[in-house]
């Protein structure tokens, strides 16, 4: 059997024990789900500036992740694979929180092409997707964004090779998820409210 469709049969008898969030879609060579062990280090989130949808400039960390629940994608506007699958996902994720979001779940989505992504063009594209209060889209310098994207481990500014990520945890715990291939939204607003009950660490 050829290792294509090897790989293929594997994962689709492994499909039932690995429950909703397996798929069939071949995720990253390094691909894993990392959750940071008590006495691992924390995610070290660049303070950096960057400019939203709406073109306010504010400080990355303190102002949109710091002691807070967060759910963080990593988008292009011409991203036409990984991106609008995304966002549609994020968009569910929104409707599901409700009230929460922006309030106890913070939603942000980060270009990683800002030369292209304007906040002007964020805005539009956000519009698309029905990105609301509590869903900031964010862009900036090319050098700010790319410290920030290799420091959270998201794509280059390549669109093809963009794939699905989530990276989400609490600021406060200091425990975080790097998702590949991510779960429903259902399934990841259950897991995001798990976050705002656990004590500091």
């Amino acid at each position: 059997m050829a290792p294509t469709r090897l790989l293929v049969a594997v994962l689709l008898l492994a499909g039932p024990l690995l429950g909703q969030e397996a798929q069939l879609t071949i995720p990253p060579r390094d691909a894993q789900l990392t959750i940071r062990p008590p006495e691992g280090p924390r995610i070290r989130f660049p303070d950096l500036p960057v400019v939203t949808q709406e073109g306010e400039e504010v400080s990355f960390y303190e102002d949109l992740v710091a002691d807070k629940v967060v759910a963080i994608t990593f988008i292009s506007t011409t991203c036409r694979t990984a991106c609008p699958a995304m966002a549609i996902m994020f968009s569910e994720l929104q409707e599901l929180l409700g009230e929460a979001a922006g309030r106890d779940v913070h939603l942000i989505s980060i270009s990683a092409d800002p030369v292209t992504d304007t906040p002007a063009r964020l805005e539009e594209w956000g519009d698309r997707f029905r990105a609301g209060p509590g869903w900031t889209l964010l862009t900036g310098g090319e050098k700010e964004i790319g410290l920030i994207l290799k420091a959270l481990k998201g794509p280059t500014s390549h669109v093809e090779d963009h794939y699905a990520l989530v990276l989400y945890g609490s600021d406060r715990s200091g425990d975080w998820i790097h998702s590949y291939n991510p779960p429903s939204a259902s399934r990841l607003v259950e897991r995001l409210r798990t976050f705002q009950t656990r004590p500091e660490s």
